[in-house]
């Protein structure tokens, strides 16, 4: 399948915290696997959207459909997921996390049991 991965770029904020937006490689392992995902929308997404951050407890916080209809969660933030932005697959657009076309993710949510091996690598 056609993938997006993280994009490599940083992110500082104004009070000096730092992201960096890279998928991590090596093997990690499927600890959950998610049907109809909810994105919890993280201080960076504000930022970059130029909006003000809510409390950690706000609803605006919780959006639906961003991570299309299936999930594997690979622990640290990185997960397998769908997407809405099908058309930048094969691009490096994402935040770390793998995006994969509809099909894909539920291929891998329907094959992978818990605890499997997932082998990432990179360039």
């Amino acid at each position: 399948f056609k993938i997006s991965a993280g994009r490599g770029d940083t992110l500082i904020a104004p009070w000096g915290k730092k992201w960096v937006f890279e998928t991590p490689t090596g093997v990690l392992r499927v600890l959950r696997k998610i049907k109809n995902p909810i994105w919890y929308k993280p201080d960076w997404a504000f930022l970059e959207a130029k909006e003000s951050i809510p409390a950690p407890n706000s609803q605006k916080r919780l959006v639906r459909g961003m991570l299309g209809d299936y999930a594997l969660d690979l622990g640290g933030g990185i997960m397998l997921h769908g997407t809405p932005y099908e058309h930048l697959l094969g691009q490096r657009v994402s935040h770390g996390c793998i995006r994969l076309p509809k099909e894909g993710i539920k291929t891998l949510y329907d094959s992978l049991p818990l605890g499997a091996k997932v082998y990432i690598f990179g360039k």
